[in-house]
């Protein structure tokens, strides 16, 4: 059982960093009954393509009944090799009835980068976003759920994206809900909205200083945005660096909820073709705020500290129903489906704001259409001076 947990936690880490992975693309989870059933099948896979839709509950894998497995027993035997065939019996709409969906393991992408609302699935099923919360004022929204090896990229192609349509005068970077990932991949997203000093710091227990990571200017491509950053207390590691660097640096301001408070740096080293060791050496040291005068904060929530995590310059709580009701109706909304019929079941995405689901994003747009609003008033000035 041991052996199992770790084999699950060296996948998860290895879709977490790579940001892709070989299987069917589902998301499952055990539900009242402890039933295997499918979340919803990931857009663009093998899963989505053949037909496998949420509350779908898994009955048998290859034929074997998955009564009494576990989901770390279902992920083992529906993913495998790619290119080869797994078939799913599924039992849809709480019937006794069943039906058999076969599917070929291939990649599967994990979306790390996403926008304010799916307008479509492009021809090979990856989605295309409107990037913009409020067109009229160019303010734009991006969600990051993790920093894999290619959310840096998937970011720049996103923002171009953006400019191809119209300027852009601002950017709500949600970082709510992101536990982390590579480390380099919070460096070059830190970097878009830094020009110059220090990115983050490593240093070990006793506080001798191992590393330390600069900003580039050539690459702070988004240093003249306004940035509004949204983080809560799940937003950790790569996302506390992305957001203590921008803080630091008065480069944005940070909405939300004080953050998570995982700042240790781990290496991971391979020690059999199945296994590898993960060891925590370092801590992560935000820059300082002061130009170095004092040190930067520590980002590890370390036992008896009261100073750890990134701590928002607006602070606005969040109930736990107003986080339920908002993460669903996010997800409810993300989802497209294949069946054109269902097309219009989807809901408006808008509703986080205009019924007050979302406080933290509603103040976020807020500083943003303000600032847009300063700027315009500005530029009409100048305008009549002329």
């Amino acid at each position: 059982e041991q052996e199992d947990d770790q084999d699950d936690e060296q996948r998860r880490f290895q879709q977490q960093t790579e940001g892709h992975f070989i299987g069917v693309g589902i998301v499952i989870r055990e539900n009242q009954k402890g039933e295997i059933m499918v979340v919803s099948p990931i857009e663009g896979s093998p899963a989505y393509y053949g037909g496998v839709l949420p509350e779908d509950v898994i009955v048998r894998v290859g034929g074997r009944p998955t009564a009494g497995w576990s989901l770390n027993d279902a992920v083992d035997r529906i993913t495998g090799p790619r290119g080869t065939p797994v078939t799913l019996t599924l039992r849809r709409d709480a019937t006794d009835s069943t039906l058999d969906v076969q599917l070929t393991r291939d990649r599967v992408k994990l979306q790390s980068v996403k926008g304010w609302w799916k307008d479509a699935l492009d021809d090979e099923g990856l989605p295309t976003w409107d990037w913009f919360i409020d067109r009229g004022a160019g303010i734009a929204y991006v969600r990051l759920t993790g920093f894999s090896e290619e959310t840096y990229g998937d970011l720049r192609r996103a923002v171009e994206q953006m400019r191809d349509e119209r300027s852009v005068n601002g950017m709500i970077l949600d970082l709510r809900h992101n536990p982390g990932g590579l480390l380099p991949s919070a460096r070059a997203v830190s970097n878009l909205f830094v020009r110059t000093g220090t990115i983050v710091k490593g240093e070990d227990p006793s506080g001798e200083q191992l590393f330390e990571m600069r900003a580039h200017p050539n690459r702070a491509h988004l240093a003249d945005l306004p940035v509004v950053v949204l983080i809560n207390q799940g937003s950790a590691s790569a996302s506390e660096i992305v957001a203590g660097c921008i803080q630091a640096h008065d480069a944005g301001v940070i909405v939300g909820q004080r953050s998570w408070g995982k700042g240790s740096v781990q290496t991971v080293h391979p020690i059999s073709p199945d296994a590898s060791l993960k060891l925590t050496t370092q801590y992560y040291r935000l820059p300082s705020s002061d130009g170095g005068e004092t040190p930067g904060r520590l980002v590890h929530k370390r036992r008896g500290s009261s100073d750890w995590g990134v701590m928002p310059d607006v602070r606005v709580p969040m109930s736990p129903s107003q986080v339920i009701d908002s993460n669903m109706l996010r997800q409810e909304a993300d989802m497209i489906s294949l069946d054109p019929d269902s097309a219009s079941d989807r809901p408006d995405i808008r509703r986080l704001i205009s019924e007050g689901l979302d406080p933290q994003l509603e103040t976020a747009l807020l500083l943003l259409q303000a600032n847009a609003l300063r700027r315009t008033d500005a530029d009409h000035r100048q305008v009549r001076l002329r």
